[in-house]
């Protein structure tokens, strides 16, 4: 014991204490609720900000977001007028949506050519007809009361 007591002096007297009052040496030190990066980097953050980590004190700035490829459906717009549909041919994406709008004073409706969607009812002037082409290839239609009116409609 003798031995531990001259180290426990030897180590006090080179780290600058006195052994005039003997220090346990488990004494607690005060507790700081700070880290080693708030140590060392002074803050202008008010005290009651400063407990928070370094890296929530000043986030970094996000990025603009980059503009999503649109998924909404398009509409293509197809006017019937002096007897024709103009355009007369349409090249679209695959989920577009048709719409035939009568501009003409007479009835026209719109029926494919084969079968392969469903026919308007008669459309009078102003009246309109949309119809949504999910499907890749040519669609052929033509007016129901005036067949001699045709359009073609491409889906990609």
């Amino acid at each position: 014991m003798v031995l531990g007591s001259a180290v426990s002096a030897l180590v006090l007297m080179g780290a600058g204490c006195s052994t005039s009052s003997p220090t346990p040496a488990a004494q607690p030190q005060q507790e700081t609720n700070t880290t080693p990066a708030e140590q060392t980097q002074p803050s202008s953050l008010p005290q009651s900000q400063n407990n928070s980590p370094a890296s929530s004190q000043s986030p970094a700035p996000t990025p603009a977001p980059t503009p999503a490829p649109t998924t909404q459906a398009e509409t293509k717009e197809v006017m019937i007028a002096n007897f024709v549909f103009a355009p007369a041919s349409i090249t679209v994406k695959a989920g577009t949506t048709i719409k035939w709008t009568n501009k003409d004073g007479a009835p026209h409706s719109i029926v494919s050519s084969d079968g392969q969607f469903a026919a308007s009812s008669v459309l009078s002037n102003g009246g309109s007809y949309q119809l949504k082409f999910d499907k890749p290839g040519t669609y052929n239609y033509a007016c129901g009361l005036h067949p001699s009116m045709i359009g073609t409609i491409i889906v990609q």
